[in-house]
């Protein structure tokens, strides 16, 4: 899969995350997919397969944090295997999830 196909998967991957289309986001998982969060809070650590990583997103008692993460994703035979994830302030991110 060439590097434009990836990037479609990702962008598709983030439109559905947007719409909470959790249908279209299963599909562009493998199953044994992997998810590591950095940091020591709540939040932190990896998720392993699929149903984990889909099942970690969540509210937090109304509160909105706002701070640039970015995500690095692997993909191979057209499916995400991967992603590290890496945050500008991961005490920050530790603090809000607590």
């Amino acid at each position: 899969m060439g590097a434009d196909k990836n990037v479609e998967l990702v962008r598709a991957g983030y439109a559905a995350f947007s719409a909470g289309d959790m249908a279209t986001l299963h599909g562009l998982f493998a199953e044994d997919a992997v998810w590591h969060s950095p940091g020591s809070g709540l939040m932190s650590g990896s998720k392993q397969g699929r149903d984990a990583i889909l099942a970690f997103h969540a509210e937090r008692e109304g509160k909105v944090i706002d701070y640039d993460n970015v995500n690095v994703f692997r993909i191979s035979d057209g499916v995400v295997t991967e992603v590290g994830q890496f945050s500008q302030d991961t005490g920050e991110s530790d603090a809000f999830w607590a």
